[in-house]
């Protein structure tokens, strides 16, 4: 078996120049401008954060979760009345009742629509045909 020595006089002897506290200070002094910056930067983000954060009167949109494909069934009242806010209120106020079961929450025939005038199981179907007719009613 081979042994191996080292020479402790034989090494390079590291300046204290080079310690770590002294980099360190180095470092802060160079970019110290940059440091302040970035900490007032990042306190001011965290406060604007939990301000809009904390707000309750920050807008909620019930119908985020609602794809075109979404049966009418499964549409939210509250979707139904923020939609028809949204497109129609100022030509025909409306206030859906938390309990409204109609039209435009039916789906007898999946996602098709099925006119009143066809039968009296009818519907609109679709959460993209909510938003399709509901944008037609302040045109007509």
């Amino acid at each position: 078996m081979t042994e191996i020595s080292v020479d402790l006089k034989k090494l390079r002897h590291i300046d204290d120049d080079y310690s770590c506290a002294h980099r360190l200070t180095s470092c802060y002094t160079a970019y110290k401008g940059w440091i302040i910056f970035f900490s007032i930067v990042a306190v001011l983000s965290g406060i604007v954060v939990s301000v809009v954060l904390s707000n309750n009167n920050t807008p909620t949109i019930p119908c985020l979760l609602y794809s075109s494909q979404t049966l009418a069934n499964e549409v939210s009242v509250g979707c139904l009345q923020y939609l028809w806010t949204f497109f129609c209120d100022a030509k025909k106020p409306h206030t859906f009742p938390s309990t409204y079961s109609g039209y435009w929450n039916r789906s007898p025939r999946g996602t098709s629509v099925v006119s009143c005038s066809q039968t009296p199981d009818c519907g609109i179907g679709s959460y993209g045909n909510i938003l399709v007719y509901m944008q037609f009613c302040n045109n007509v």
